[in-house]
């Protein structure tokens, strides 16, 4: 039992012994990329975008919380118009085959003149 819990110690700082090794390396500055093409700024990420919505603020790309919330709600108001948009055809088919003397609640079968 004692053989394995020293093995267990001696992985334990092996593995801290190598973080802190590589805490180390990466608080040196990274090197500087040998790529001798600079990149266009057309490519980059704006931090911050004027739309109808409003300003929509991104870091490294990526939306904050505000600007998320946001873009979702849009997307649940979009899906809404497109599904009330793809329900106009069979709410009219259902009102064309209505008769007038039968109120709302009557239809007629298709072809039949009212």
């Amino acid at each position: 039992m004692e053989v394995k819990q020293a093995h267990i110690v001696r992985r334990a700082i092996c593995a801290l012994v190598c973080a802190l090794a590589a805490t180390g390396t990466v608080a040196q500055t990274a090197p500087k990329s040998n790529v001798p093409t600079p990149v266009p700024p057309g490519i980059a990420a704006p931090d911050k975008v004027e739309t109808r919505l409003g300003t929509l603020k991104f870091f490294d790309g990526f939306p904050d919380d505000a600007t998320d919330e946001k873009l979702y709600d849009n997307l649940d108001f979009q899906h809404a118009v497109q599904a009330y948009m793809l329900a106009i055809p069979a709410v009219n088919q259902a009102a064309m085959r209505k008769r007038p003397d039968e109120g709302v609640t009557g239809t007629a079968p298709v072809g039949r003149a009212a």
